[in-house]
C-alpha cells in the first residue's frame, strides 16, 4: 500500500507542476502576444530604421507628418498575396503617395486606363522595388517620370507607361510576369526590364518565398512551423537571430551573371514574337563606381550596405561580360551602372532606392535610348 500510495503522491506532484508549466506558457504567450499587437507596428521597418533625424537630411522637401505616411504606405502597409507562377504578389493599396492597382501595377502621374488601348503607345516596365519605387511618392518613380519625360520632352502624347515592378523581383520573375500579362492580351510595344541589384541579391535565382513554400509543398516541419507561430517563439527569434550571409565568390557570381544574360535571350524570343521592342537596363547601385561618403545613410549606417556586397564584385564580373557581348546581344542593353561616377550629392533615401531627383534622371536615359524605337513605330503607322 505504501508502495502504491508514494506513487500516488508522485503523480499527483508531478501532474500539478505540469498543469502549472502549461498555465504559465499559456499566461506567458497570452501576455507576450498582448505585447506583441502593442509594439509590433512600433517596430522600425526599412528606411524607418534610420531614423527622423537622417530622414529629414535624405526628404529636405518633405515635412515630418509625410514622411512617417510615405515610410508607413511604403513599408507598413505592404501585403502579399500569391501569384500563380511568379510566387507572389503586393496586394491592390490606395494611399497618400502609394497606390497600387488591383491588377498589380503601381500608379504614376496622370495614369492611363487598364485595360491598354491599344491605339495608345503602351510600356511596360519591370524590375524590383527600385523600379517600383520603394520610398517615394508614385509621381516621382522611375516609371512615372519616364512617362512624363517621353510626353514633354520628345512630344510622344499617346505614351502611356505601366510600373509593373514589384519589390524582391529579378530578372526571371520579370520575365514570366511578362508572359502572363501576354496571356491576358495585355501586349506592350516596348518592355523594360530593370536590374541587376536583386539578381545578385538572390544569386541562387530562388524567389523570395521559395524556402517557405517548398516546406509546405513537401509537408516537412509542421510542428516546427506551429511552434513557430507561438509568440514566445518569436520574441525569441526576433532577439537572437543574425542575418544568414548571402555572400558569394567569384565563380558563383559568374554563375549568376550568365544566368541573367540568358534570362535576357528568354525575354528576347518570347518579346520578338509578340512585336515588343525589349529593352533590359543595368542599373547604377550604390557599391559601384559611386563615392559612398555621398551616401547620406551609408554616411551614418555603414553597415546598411553589408546585405548587397554581392553586387560589388558581380557588377566586375557583369562589366567583363558584358564588353564581351556581340553588337546584337549589346544593342538593346541600356548600360546606367556609370552614371553616377561623377556626382557628389546624396542619390538615396536609403541603402538602395533612389531618391526623386536620381529616379528623373535613370528615367531621362532610359528615354534617350528608346525615343527612336517610339519613333519608327509611330512614323509606321501605329
Amino acid at each position: 500500500m505504501r508502495g502504491t500510495k508514494k506513487i500516488i503522491n508522485i503523480y499527483k506532484a508531478v501532474s500539478l507542476i505540469l498543469l502549472n508549466t502549461m498555465l504559465l506558457l499559456i499566461f506567458l504567450n497570452l501576455f507576450l502576444q498582448l505585447l506583441i499587437v502593442i509594439f509590433e507596428d512600433r517596430d522600425p521597418k526599412g528606411s524607418m530604421r534610420f531614423g527622423m533625424e537622417a530622414l529629414k537630411e535624405v526628404y529636405p522637401n518633405l515635412s515630418e507628418k509625410d514622411i512617417l505616411t510615405l515610410g508607413h504606405e511604403t513599408w507598413y502597409a505592404q501585403e502579399y498575396k500569391y501569384e500563380p507562377f511568379t510566387q507572389f504578389a503586393r496586394n491592390a493599396q490606395k494611399g497618400e503617395f502609394l497606390n497600387i492597382h488591383e491588377e498589380g501595377f503601381r500608379h504614376i502621374q496622370d495614369q492611363c486606363s487598364y485595360p491598354i488601348n491599344k491605339s495608345n503607345y503602351n510600356i511596360f516596365l519591370f524590375g524590383g522595388s527600385t523600379a517600383f519605387g520603394y520610398g517615394v511618392r508614385d509621381n516621382e518613380t522611375i516609371p512615372s517620370r519616364l512617362q512624363h519625360r517621353l510626353r514633354n520632352s520628345y512630344n510622344f502624347t499617346s505614351v502611356c507607361v505601366y510600373n509593373f515592378g514589384r519589390g524582391a523581383y529579378f530578372s526571371i520573375q520579370e520575365g514570366i510576369l511578362l508572359q502572363n500579362l501576354i496571356r491576358k492580351n495585355q501586349i506592350p510595344d516596348i518592355s523594360i526590364h530593370v536590374d541587376l541589384l536583386n539578381d545578385y541579391f538572390f544569386p541562387d535565382s530562388q524567389p523570395k518565398f521559395t524556402s517557405q513554400l517548398s516546406d509546405y509543398m513537401a509537408g516537412k516541419n509542421k510542428v516546427i512551423s506551429a511552434l513557430s507561430e507561438l509568440p514566445i517563439t518569436r520574441i525569441i527569434v526576433y532577439l537572437f537571430s543574425r542575418d544568414s550571409s548571402l555572400a558569394k565568390g567569384e565563380k558563383d557570381l559568374t554563375e549568376t551573371t550568365k544566368r541573367y544574360f540568358i534570362n535576357k535571350k528568354i525575354i528576347e524570343s518570347i518579346s520578338q514574337g509578340f512585336g515588343i521592342n525589349a529593352y533590359f537596363v543595368v542599373q547604377p547601385i550604390p557599391l559601384y563606381k559611386y563615392n559612398l561618403s555621398n551616401h547620406i545613410i551609408y554616411s551614418k549606417y555603414p553597415n546598411t550596405l553589408d546585405a548587397e556586397m554581392n553586387s560589388k564584385l558581380g557588377y566586375k564580373i557583369l562589366r567583363e561580360q558584358y564588353e564581351n557581348l556581340n553588337f546584337k546581344d549589346r544593342k538593346n542593353i541600356i548600360w546606367l551602372a556609370d552614371m553616377q561616377e561623377n556626382k557628389s550629392e546624396n542619390l538615396y533615401v536609403d541603402s538602395v532606392h533612389y531618391n526623386p531627383a536620381f529616379s528623373d534622371e535613370i528615367a531621362d536615359e532610359i528615354a534617350k535610348n528608346i525615343k527612336g524605337a517610339i519613333h519608327h513605330k509611330q512614323n509606321a503607322g501605329k
